[in-house]
């Protein structure tokens, strides 16, 4: 029993620790439950949503719940339905558009009969509310965020990690559609220094990785990661067969070296603001 304890709180130090958490007593703070009364919802102490004493789940419920499932295990051949699963029902949609048999709509229309009949997530319960004028002119809308026009960012991936040709398309599209491509920590090829300046996120996590004063002076945004996110592990591992010379030059590595890094989580901060003259 000890050998099973002592297992189960390796996992879990090993499954929060790469989610950015470094503590037991911060695990608890990323939960909520949806549907609880609040009978149940103050003695768990967590946050309840879409819960209510009229429409909810409580003790009373949680009583019928165990009453039905202690009778499933007296009885001999009765066996309890099987729960909902909504991923294993659009497999065989998702494959025929993946393979040109049907179009996306196809795959779609099949996707929101289900959450119809079977919603699974809150989101799912919700409709958008249109207003009567339905159609809105695009001049009319105004989607900057600072000096850029769009509120979206491309999200970090490194070099290597994608190729080259990808690497250098990302923030060139950010640039044509003036909003900002945030570059993983794995350094940044030479001759794109200082050229996509107003449009470039630079990520720093230990302060390696091809790191160095040129690199974050060629950014807007500096990322600064301090516990390790949404990445498996210990961190993002490239695989040193992955690591060519131009890789490990912007890394500052060693070719065909793996590379691990650190976990971390992250925090951005501007690093300036850009005139609308530098975003031309």
């Amino acid at each position: 029993m000890a050998g099973v304890l002592e297992a189960l709180r390796k996992g879990l130090e090993k499954v929060i620790s790469t989610m950015g958490i470094h503590e037991l007593r911060g695990y608890g703070r990323i939960f909520s439950a949806i549907g609880l009364k609040p009978e149940l919802a103050e003695y768990f102490g967590t946050r309840n949503f879409l819960g209510s004493e009229n429409a909810g789940y409580g003790l009373l419920e949680l009583e019928r719940t165990l009453l039905e499932r202690e009778g499933f295990l007296r009885a001999e051949k009765v066996l309890p339905a099987k729960d909902f699963r909504f991923n294993p029902r659009i497999y065989k949609a998702a494959q025929e558009v993946a393979t040109g048999q049907a179009p996306y709509a196809h795959f779609q229309e099949k996707v929101r009969a289900l959450e119809r009949e079977n919603p699974v997530a809150a989101r799912q319960l919700l409709e958008v509310r249109f207003p009567e004028r339905s159609e809105v002119a695009p001049e009319e809308v105004d989607l900057s965020v600072g000096a850029h026009s769009l509120p979206f960012v491309i999200s970090a991936m490194s070099f290597g990690s994608q190729g080259e040709a990808a690497f250098r398309a990302y923030v060139e599209a950010a640039k044509r559609l003036n909003m900002l491509c945030v570059n993983g920590e794995g350094g940044e090829i030479p001759d794109m220094l200082g050229k996509y300046t107003p449009w470039r996120g630079q990520q720093v996590a230990s302060g390696r990785f091809g790191v160095h004063a040129y690199m974050l002076n060629s950014a807007s945004v500096i990322e600064i990661k301090i516990g390790q996110g949404a990445k498996p592990g210990e961190g993002g591992h490239l695989p040193g067969k992955k690591v060519s010379a131009k890789v490990a030059a912007a890394r500052n590595a060693v070719p065909g070296v793996d590379l691990i890094s650190p976990p971390t989580t992250t925090t951005s901060t501007p690093s300036r603001t850009w005139p609308s003259s530098l975003r031309s």
